[in-house]
């Protein structure tokens, strides 16, 4: 992936949400991130990617995902290539259907997005069988060879897990704005951001349905001990830190890198909605921060203590799936490494820049967002 697009897109979400904290109160940004590392991991030369959020993107790219790959297409419309069908029936003769290696449970606990955090730990339902959580989608025109099919299983029913957690921790989000007598906006986008996850999970699970050929679908999920805690501003904010803050906007930059390096034609329309939905659930993110900290100024420290806790987790590896929209360990740690330090650190940077005029500390001055 060419590094002058990924720095741009890396560029486009910083600036984006940077607009919506200056409309907030928050100091506007005096110039854009560069691949001079503010704070954080040791610079690399890649940057992350992302779309323009919803308040200042145009509408034709915020039309639902389903509109892009899980509807059905009825077989009489034209497409401009095979590759480009999803659901799409064929006239011509089928081939023999190949062998479908099973379903097996996720491989790892890694959480991409915004994971469902309970006792400091991502939670995430197991693999079932329920229906209704798979779109229809026709791989039969994409040659997959047994290797390619078993990764993809693998890759895909983890992706598909970690956006149906996405929909429990928004719901709890939601839940946590009433409590907290927050704006109705606020609650709006929260509720939005559920449907947004839900129809990433479906997708997710219906591609893992047409490369298995089996009925696949989340198990239940255990949200015990999940509102065990008094809601409370701070407690909110530091699951917002590092739920959303850190893991949406790293999210939406790794999901737009492998939409530009995908190859199939669906694939790419599809992830490339995802990026803009995911750097919406990032925005998000920012805003309700910034309304906390409106409220109580003195909780700046909850984000200090989230960036400088963060650390970049063990990512699985793959390779030579990249036109499957699935990025290699390589890229990926870069994506990551670039995203949290040229649009993370920045962005709460000028999120915090009101706290730190208000009441400057001598031991804080010009580091607070130093790494540890």
């Amino acid at each position: 992936m060419d590094d002058e697009l990924r720095r741009a897109h890396c560029h486009a979400l910083f600036g984006a949400i940077s607009v919506t904290l200056s409309a907030l109160g928050c100091a506007p940004a005096v110039q854009q991130p560069t691949d001079t590392v503010i704070v954080g991991p040791p610079a690399v030369s890649a940057s992350a990617v992302a779309s323009t959020p919803s308040e200042v993107m145009p509408d034709a790219a915020l039309s639902p995902i389903a509109s892009a790959t899980p509807t059905p297409v009825p077989s009489a419309t034209p497409t401009p290539e095979p590759s480009a069908s999803v659901a799409t029936a064929t006239n011509k003769p089928r081939k023999p259907p190949p062998k479908r290696p099973p379903v097996k449970p996720p491989h790892s606990t890694i959480v991409e997005g915004r994971p469902f955090i309970v006792d400091d730990a991502a939670r995430l339902a197991a693999v079932g069988s329920q229906p209704g959580w798979a779109d229809e989608i026709d791989l039969r025109m994409h040659d997959v060879t047994l290797d390619e099919r078993v990764a993809l299983i693998r890759h895909y029913t983890d992706w598909a897990l970690a956006e149906h957690a996405s929909i429990a921790s928004f719901t709890r989000f939601a839940l946590q704005l009433i409590a907290l007598g927050a704006p109705s906006h606020l609650v709006t986008r929260a509720t939005d951001a559920m449907a947004d996850e839900t129809r990433h999970a479906r997708f997710g699970f219906g591609l893992v349905k047409a490369l298995s050929n089996e009925q696949v679908g989340p198990g239940a999920m255990s949200i015990d001990r999940a509102f065990t805690d008094e809601t409370t501003m701070e407690s909110v904010l530091r699951l917002v830190a590092r739920e959303g803050m850190i893991g949406e906007t790293l999210a939406a930059l790794e999901v737009r890198a492998a939409a530009d390096l995908a190859e199939l034609p669906f694939l790419r329309v599809a992830l490339a909605k995802i990026a803009d939905e995911e750097s919406r659930h990032a925005e998000l993110a920012y805003a309700f921060a910034a309304w906390a900290l409106e409220q109580s100024p003195t909780l700046a420290h909850v984000i200090e203590e989230e960036l400088r806790a963060w650390d970049a987790p063990a990512l699985p590896i793959a390779s030579g799936l990249t036109r499957w929209g699935i990025l290699d360990e390589s890229t990926r740690r870069a994506v990551r490494d670039a995203g949290f330090a040229n649009v993370v650190s920045p962005l709460a940077t000028q999120l915090l820049a009101p706290m730190r005029r208000a009441a400057p500390s001598p031991t804080r001055q010009g580091q607070i967002l130093e790494r540890t």
